[in-house]
C-alpha cells in the first residue's frame, strides 16, 4: 500500500497577512479564535514567518480553506502538493 494511499494527498497553500506575528502561538490563537466563530475546523499550520503562513490541507478543503482565510483579512498566493515549491518560490 502506498502511502498517500493510506492517509491521502495533501495540499499546502501559502498567505500573506499583514498581522502575523514572527510568533507562531499568536497567529495559532487567532485561528482558532476565527474558526470557531465561523464553525470551521482550525488549519494545520506548517511555518509562520513574517506577513508569510504555510497551511496544510486535503485537496478537498483546498477551497474552503481558502475562502476561510480571505475572510479573516489573508491572501492566498500559491497552492502546492510540496512545501519544497512553496519555500523555493518565497525563501522560507
Amino acid at each position: 500500500m502506498v502511502v498517500k494511499e493510506k492517509r491521502g494527498r495533501r495540499r499546502y497553500i501559502i498567505f500573506r497577512m499583514s498581522f502575523i506575528s514572527k510568533d507562531k502561538g499568536a497567529f495559532l490563537s487567532f485561528l482558532r479564535q476565527a474558526a470557531e466563530a465561523s464553525g470551521r475546523p482550525v488549519p494545520y499550520v506548517i511555518q509562520v514567518k513574517e506577513d508569510l503562513a504555510i497551511l496544510r490541507c486535503s485537496p478537498a478543503e483546498r477551497d474552503d480553506l481558502t475562502s476561510f482565510m480571505r475572510d479573516a483579512g489573508g491572501q492566498s498566493l500559491l497552492c502546492s502538493g510540496t512545501l519544497r515549491k512553496l519555500r523555493l518560490a518565497y525563501g522560507l
